[in-house]
């Protein structure tokens, strides 16, 4: 049965209590510092700040929880790849993005001309926006990819992501797939990053994966799950973990909760793509009583 910290007032370690003396200590330091000063005539360190800087306790402390929150939301990159939505919409997404400190965007092609529109018009160049192409499989001709990597960069984007098909990292097909990932690499001034569907690769499969991308410097590597259950992505990123070195790894999944992206980020993964980003960020601004600045 798992117990309730707050209704028990004793804090669980590792199956262990703390004894209730260490409990009562925190209790004290706690009272002493919500009465004022401690016993040698020191205030509670944000009191002296909050002087130190002309404005209020309750001010510092929000900020510092602001500046906590956005090392969460910053890892999300909203994933937009409904081919619906109108100029005002995607604008709407952009200043989502914006006031609850999104780290990006990332659109269908369709989406790009909107994207670059908005951020030139509204100046929100500070968003960031990556292109999935060839999304979710990477069936596409290899030539295909590449035309359209040029049109993003000339269009404006600031990244693209690649999704190459998983046929392409079996053994017989590795001086392709060297080839190919080369001249992503060194062919484009905007970030290029290859993507592979994991949720049926092999641990040899995923090892051959994070050498060749690695090999090749492209700018990062992102793995998509599909419909993988939770205890499946855990056990793929164990394995990532064992084998990925100093690569820079996102992920591509459908991440709904704080939680759940709280579980990836313990896997030092650079960035979480998910349709979800805003409704993430937003549930942890409302969580902690956070004001949403708005957009232009």
């Amino acid at each position: 049965m798992e117990i309730n910290e707050k209704q028990t007032g004793i804090t669980v370690i590792n199956g262990k209590n703390k004894s209730i003396k260490t409990s009562k200590r925190i209790n004290k330091r706690k009272c002493d510092t919500e009465s004022g000063p401690s016993k040698n005539g020191e205030k509670d360190a944000f009191d002296v700040l909050a002087r130190l800087l002309h404005t209020t306790a309750f001010e510092l402390k929000e900020e510092a929880v602001t500046l906590f929150v956005s090392k969460i939301t910053s890892k999300l990159k909203k994933v937009l790849i409904r081919q619906n939505l109108n100029l005002k919409e995607v604008k709407k997404v952009f200043d989502d993005t914006k006031s609850l400190m999104i780290g990006g965007i990332a659109v269908a092609p369709i989406y790009l001309p909107a994207c670059a529109k908005t951020s030139k018009k509204y100046s929100l160049s500070e968003i960031n926006v990556g292109v999935l192409i060839d999304f979710p499989f990477g069936e596409s001709p290899f030539k295909t990819k590449i035309a359209s990597v040029r049109q993003c960069q000339k269009v404006g984007a600031d990244e693209v992501v690649v999704t190459l098909p998983k046929a392409l990292f079996a053994e017989e097909h590795k001086k392709t797939l060297k080839k190919q990932l080369k001249k992503l690499s060194k062919s484009f001034e905007l970030d290029v990053g290859v993507a592979v569907e994991i949720t049926n690769l092999a641990e040899k499969d995923i090892k051959h994966v994070l050498k060749a991308t690695m090999q090749s410097k492209v700018d990062f590597l992102v793995f998509e799950f599909g419909q993988a259950s939770a205890n499946e992505v855990i056990e793929k990123l164990e394995l990532i973990s064992k084998y990925k070195g100093k690569q820079k790894i996102r992920i591509l999944a459908n991440a709904e909760t704080v939680e759940s992206v709280s579980a990836l980020m313990k896997y030092d993964i650079d960035q979480i793509l998910t349709p979800f980003a805003d409704d993430i960020a937003r549930s942890l601004f409302e969580r902690f009583n956070l004001k949403i600045k708005k957009g232009n």
